[in-house]
């Protein structure tokens, strides 16, 4: 990935380039969609977040987005995976409605493969 977007690998470079347009950088990780009260058993993991160096889960797209929806082959391809993503980040995930507190990466327009760099 050549971008000139500063890279975002912990909350503290989420705090400073909270809504600018940067890469960020951790392992992707497939979940089902969070859900109020009772968890349900066998939910389909259609959803993703990127988990920064410090631990800290970065949702890719806001929860109420159609984009939340992430297809199955990316699922596949990157669960598990050292990822880069750009993206514009959100330290409080925007919503229309309800949402979570939680930080985002919206506007994702491109994922690959972390090669190390």
């Amino acid at each position: 990935m050549q971008e000139r977007s500063p890279n975002v690998r912990t909350l503290v470079d989420l705090d400073r380039l909270d809504g600018r347009v940067v890469v960020a950088v951790g392992v992707y990780r497939a979940i089902a969609q969070p859900i109020k009260g009772r968890a349900r058993r066998e939910a389909k993991k259609d959803r993703a977040v990127l988990r920064l160096d410090d631990g800290l889960d970065v949702y890719l797209e806001p929860l109420d987005a159609p984009a939340s929806r992430r297809v199955a082959s990316e699922l596949r391809r990157f669960d598990g995976q050292r990822v880069r993503a750009q993206g514009r980040a959100h330290k409080l995930m925007p919503s229309r409605g309800e949402g979570l507190i939680a930080p985002c990466l919206a506007d994702v327009t491109r994922i690959e493969r972390d090669d190390g760099r």
